[in-house]
């Protein structure tokens, strides 16, 4: 039993699940507790969510680099059905891009580069439409799979397909609740890509800022169950 706990721990993102609930769950029951008047144990388990938040962040600093592997590449490159590629491309553009953004915040939070307050709200931005693109596409793949899931056939290729549906419905669901997590994480005003919005980038820094959502305002506790939510389905 050890052994295989101590095996499933070594994996990076393994290990990253687990950090997920830690995150997570203090933030889901924080309120309640404090509520209860256990004030000391809320507080202790908001730096406890606060340092797997932390740990997290370093852990992805390595994401760059599983993005631009041959695997990932790959991967986009043989999806045969022309809609999925598109929205799979977009996807990985936005899911690319954000890794720079993410590790820069995270520099900057660790007080290694100079803090200018826009690679975090950048990093969101990013990881939204990348979830968004993430639930269109997968929304369109369950409707191409759809008509030939038969629930109650044993044979062996439907079974498969069953299982195969099984794992996009707790795909979606992950990806929804992560969606709309992201929102909470938006900045209170738009992303700002540019100090100053001129020279090449400035049409580009005003796109971003009219193809940014306003930030979603929810409580602590309804964040982490979002987040919890899709943690869970990492696990099934």
């Amino acid at each position: 039993m050890s052994s295989a706990a101590s095996a499933y721990m070594a994996r990076t993102w393994d290990r990253d699940k687990i950090m997920a609930v830690c995150q997570f769950l203090p933030m889901f029951v924080e309120s309640p507790l404090r509520s209860a008047g256990v004030a000391g144990i809320s507080n202790s388990l908001a730096k406890i969510g606060g340092m797997a938040d932390g740990y997290r962040a370093v852990t992805r600093l390595s994401l760059l680099l599983d993005k631009l592997s041959p695997e990932s590449l790959a991967s986009v490159k043989q999806i045969r059905d022309p809609i999925a590629k598109a929205l799979t491309i977009a996807e990985y553009i936005f899911s690319t891009v954000f890794c720079p953004f993410e590790h820069l915040a995270v520099l900057q939070a660790h007080q290694v580069i100079p803090s200018n307050g826009r690679y975090g709200g950048m990093a969101v931005y990013c990881w939204f439409w990348s979830l968004l693109v993430g639930t269109v596409r997968q929304a369109y793949q369950m409707m191409l799979a759809y008509p030939y899931v038969s629930p109650k056939a044993t044979d062996t290729a439907s079974v498969k397909r069953q299982a195969e549906w099984r794992r996009m419905i707790i795909n979606l669901i992950k990806t929804i609740s992560f969606l709309i997590f992201s929102l909470t994480c938006l900045p209170k005003g738009k992303p700002q890509l540019l100090a100053s919005p001129t020279g090449l980038l400035g049409p580009l820094h005003k796109v971003i800022q009219v193809t940014s959502p306003n930030a979603l305002q929810l409580p602590v506790a309804v964040r982490g169950l979002l987040g919890l939510t899709a943690t869970v389905c990492d696990f099934l």
